[in-house]
């Protein structure tokens, strides 16, 4: 990869490599405490998972600025397209899940009221 390409290119990405970080560590704590309950269990991985794609992430921008590689960058983008790729599913499932719900609560409201 050239160098006169590569801060044009990918400046973006980083100038916000610590927020990547922080987030990434955010999410990871975020889903250690959703695991210490019951129900917890059922989605607290999910933000432990983004949290150590987001950390790869990070690791990967160090690694476009030191090799300047293509073969870095493709890898760095390959994980930004990954995390919201989860993301997206992830939204969803939710919102079909809360669609289903104000289905079945109105379904039943309406019930009771007859």
């Amino acid at each position: 990869m050239n160098t006169s390409e590569s801060p044009s290119v990918l400046e973006p990405i980083f100038s916000v490599q610590l927020w990547i970080r922080i987030l990434g560590f955010a999410a990871m704590i975020i889903g250690v405490l959703y695991c210490l309950s019951i129900i917890g269990l059922i989605i607290g991985w999910l933000p432990i998972w983004l949290g150590v794609i987001l950390l790869r992430t990070s690791k990967s921008i160090d690694s476009v600025v030191a090799d300047e590689s293509e073969q870095a960058a493709f890898e760095l983008v390959s994980q930004i397209a990954l995390f919201f790729k989860i993301v997206g599913i992830a939204a969803l499932i939710l919102f079909v899940v809360v669609l289903l719900g104000l289905v079945v609560f109105w379904s039943g409201a309406l019930w009771l009221s007859f």
